[in-house]
């Protein structure tokens, strides 16, 4: 047992490594996929998106189902594993997708940390849930283009506090890595009614981490999560426990693309045109 957590304990900590040391614009050079034609995360133009009258609503289903759910401080964001009975289909995907794990995306103190951006303005913070399409074998999650579905919804500063994590209380709970709390939750807490869920942009991108894999149907809600003032301040200064200093800007670098990809929102009549590839 004390040898797995150690192995667990260093492949983390080497990826972490990995990361601070190289940085986004340099994995290329490790991970080939990494300067692929569809990275993630992207800039959305809105102005140039598009009805697709193929993206219907979600279906949620075991979203509801309170399950008591560990959230993890795993060396770079809060992690929370799913239980597998959670699942969405619908949504313009082909097939069922599981639920794997949720996790967040955010800036330091004054600084906005969404990974993808909407017209050039990055939001305060991220959240990403990652599902698993349900025929997929788990030893190889490159079976086809859309393996990993991502649901992506964006918080501001605005209204009541979220009440799921607060991060003013939940702080101290994570101080080492690997840290973990459990709560009574169902994972429709986290996120927006199904009913305000309607509108999204769309579009077919990768992993934004080593190994860049292009195999995401990411999905961005419109409609925001709201934070109050005083959880932005607490959550701008969790503190990475391996070293003591603070998870500054934890969001990616918007990808650049050779070829750009198309975009689409529904009931709204807007489109970004494929561009050719060069």
């Amino acid at each position: 047992k004390d040898h797995t957590c150690f192995s667990l304990y260093m492949r983390i900590a080497l990826q972490l490594c990995f990361i601070c040391f190289t940085g986004p614009r340099n994995w290329k050079h490790i991970y080939s996929e990494c300067d692929g034609l569809q990275q993630s995360p992207v800039n959305i133009k809105t102005k140039n998106t598009t009805y697709n009258s193929l993206l219907r609503p979600f279906q949620f289903k075991g979203y509801n189902v309170t399950h008591t759910l560990p959230i993890t401080n795993n060396g770079h964001s809060v992690q929370v594993d799913l239980p597998t009975q959670a699942h969405i289909s619908g949504g313009g995907l082909s097939g069922v997708y599981k639920a794997k794990q949720l996790h967040f995306h955010w800036g330091s103190a004054g600084v906005a940390g969404s990974e993808h951006t909407v017209d050039g303005e990055r939001y305060l913070m991220e959240l990403h849930v990652v599902h698993r399409r349900n025929a997929m074998n788990e030893e190889n999650i490159s079976i086809s283009n859309e393996d990993l579905a991502v649901l992506g919804f964006f918080f501001e500063v605005r209204g009541l506090p979220y009440e799921l994590l607060q991060p003013y209380s939940i702080k101290e709970q994570f101080f080492s890595l690997g840290d973990t709390t459990c709560l009574n939750l169902t994972l429709q807490e986290f996120i927006p009614e199904p009913k305000d869920l309607a509108l999204y942009y769309r579009y077919q991108g990768s992993l934004t981490t080593p190994p860049c894999s292009e195999i995401v149907t990411w999905t961005l809600f419109t409609k925001t999560i709201k934070l109050s003032r005083r959880q932005v301040i607490h959550i701008s200064y969790l503190v990475v426990p391996y070293s003591g200093e603070f998870y500054k800007n934890h969001f990616n670098h918007i990808a650049i693309f050779k070829c750009k990809i198309p975009f689409f929102l529904p009931a709204m009549q807007h489109f970004l045109p494929k561009f050719l590839c060069k």
